[in-house]
């Protein structure tokens, strides 16, 4: 028979909410999922389109999964298993109809106080897909298949000509297009910078589908992401791949080699790619029909913090046609973010964890390797949450290298000053003759020293040589935010900082350190 279905009487917003949105999470929210016993609790809220809540749902729901994947448009899917109930049948009186969406949180009993309350972990903001109802002499429930907002411009398309001018902002023309399908709920819209912009007319006809115009917008420079956060609110963020000091805190460190039994890990698996590791990208865009000009960027790897560099591994490159580029930027931009991916060991990770359940996509996370025991930090690609009483969490994420390339078009004078220092004036070769004089070592003419510029940070060490046990070929690596004030015409390199602090000199330094690895061997 039926279950009889009860209408709760309430409608207010749950207590203890961690959306997943939060830069640090509570050591409340920490401590209830290390706890040894879980109580779960789903709950469903059904929301109006004015976002109020119009009704509650709990203790109906029989299992479930929750997706998110960090790569597509519409990030978050799933599906409920439900109680058979008249009001969950799809009709214009139904809870699930047009013109609702619901918040589906996992709640889970902090068993440390009193009274027993939940923390209720926000897992999105939904809109159903399907419905469908399985009814027999095992099992009776109901079926229901759940997407983020984006699930609604799937297949729609525009009604009107589309025109955006060249030079307009890609956070402008993002938020134009979300605008014109009626969006008015925004999260966190990252603000372009004056480079990032429109690099064309962009036209499209009536009919062209908005989820194409979104992902044009988004993929106009590569690393960009956009889509609906938990609360259902479009965000359009860029990713800080190339920076470790931009990358925010890991949200959670996963170890299963800890003997602590709070450790959530289950299992663990890693895979690495060496047939495609590349460190030289070329990106070639369309050639232009009024003037013949083809744009290309390049980027290469010359950072010795990365056992992948062109003098440690030698130069591997990959060239990429891409013909809706139409400037140098966009080239440089899309071989910046093919260097992130492919510059590397292309570390994936698999790991089955009982669930954490406010890790989001893109959200940063600690990882120990149970074989090197070595952490290492990886940003989240895919999770897959089981919402059964006994179901896991399956993370894929891919780890995160920080890499250097080589300097760029501003700092091209200074480059040319040092250059011309080495070739013309003696700044390597007359150190290396004083070393033989002084002390009786020299190199034997046989290896390489290659001069690498790269832009890190003012202060701390200005040039540095580097040797490798791969390789009697070495780097010396001159970093030019320390010869910004470089004097281009004097002999001897005034760097401008203090008495003493010259180009040759430094240089100088770095040579005995050459020519010692050479002749000793390197330490």
């Amino acid at each position: 028979m039926p279950l009889k279905y009860k209408k709760p009487n309430y409608n207010e917003t749950l207590s203890n909410i961690v959306n997943g949105l939060e830069e640090k999470v509570s050591g409340r929210a920490a401590s209830v999922l290390r706890q040894p016993i879980r109580n779960l609790q789903t709950t469903i809220q059904v929301l109006d389109n004015d976002g109020s809540i119009i009704d509650t749902i709990t203790g109906k729901t029989t299992g479930g999964t929750i997706n998110y994947d960090a790569t597509s448009l519409i990030r978050r899917t799933g599906t409920l298993k439900m109680v058979v109930d008249p009001s969950y049948m799809p009709n214009n009186k139904s809870v699930f109809w047009f013109d609702k969406k619901f918040r589906v949180y996992q709640g889970v009993v902090d068993l440390s106080r009193f009274p027993r309350e939940a923390v209720n972990f926000l897992l999105g903001t939904f809109w159903v897909n399907e419905s469908s109802l399985r009814f027999d002499k095992t099992t009776r429930e109901i079926s229901v298949t759940l997407a983020d907002k984006m699930t609604l411009w799937d297949g729609q398309g525009l009604e009107n000509k589309l025109k955006i001018k060249r030079g307009t902002p890609m956070s402008d023309a993002i938020r134009g297009i979300m605008e014109l399908v009626g969006e008015t709920d925004f999260g966190y819209m990252y603000t372009s910078n004056g480079e990032e912009i429109l690099q064309y007319d962009y036209e499209k006809e009536p009919g062209t589908s908005i989820n194409d115009i979104i992902e044009d917008f988004r993929d106009m420079y590569m690393d960009f992401i956009c889509g609906y956060n938990s609360l259902g609110q479009f965000e359009y963020r860029k990713l800080p791949i190339q920076k470790e000091e931009e990358i925010p805190k890991p949200k959670w460190e996963f170890d299963a080699t800890s003997q602590d039994r709070a450790d959530l890990t289950l299992s663990f698996q890693e895979s690495y790619d060496l047939k495609n590791v590349k460190n030289r990208f070329v990106v070639i865009g369309s050639t232009s029909t009024k003037t013949g000009y083809t744009p290309k960027g390049s980027v290469k790897i010359t950072d010795t913090n990365s056992e992948f560099n062109i003098d440690a591994i030698g130069t591997r490159t990959k060239v990429i046609q891409n013909s809706d580029l139409t400037n140098d930027l966009q080239c440089v931009s899309q071989a910046r973010y093919e260097m992130w991916k492919a510059a590397h060991f292309q570390e994936k990770v698999s790991i089955d964890v009982a669930p954490v359940y406010f890790l989001q996509p893109n959200d940063v996370i600690l990882v120990t390797n149970p074989v090197t025991k070595k952490v290492y930090q990886y940003m989240i690609d895919t999770i897959q949450i089981d919402l059964d009483v006994d179901g896991i969490m399956s993370i894929d994420a891919h780890k995160m290298y920080f890499v250097k390339p080589d300097y760029g078009e501003a700092d091209m004078p200074i480059v040319a000053a040092i250059k011309n220092g080495i070739n013309k004036l003696g700044w390597l070769s007359l150190p290396e003759e004083r070393i033989k004089d002084a002390y009786g070592i020299s190199a034997d003419g046989k290896n390489y020293l290659s001069i690498r510029f790269v832009v890190d940070e003012e202060g701390g060490w200005q040039a540095e040589t580097t040797a490798y046990n791969t390789s009697r070929n070495q780097t010396l690596e001159i970093d030019l935010r320390d010869f910004e004030k470089l004097n281009l015409k004097d002999e001897n390199g005034d760097v401008g900082r203090s008495k003493g602090d010259y180009a040759d000199r430094v240089l100088g330094h770095e040579m005995f350190h050459a020519v010692c690895n050479d002749f000793y061997g390197a330490v």
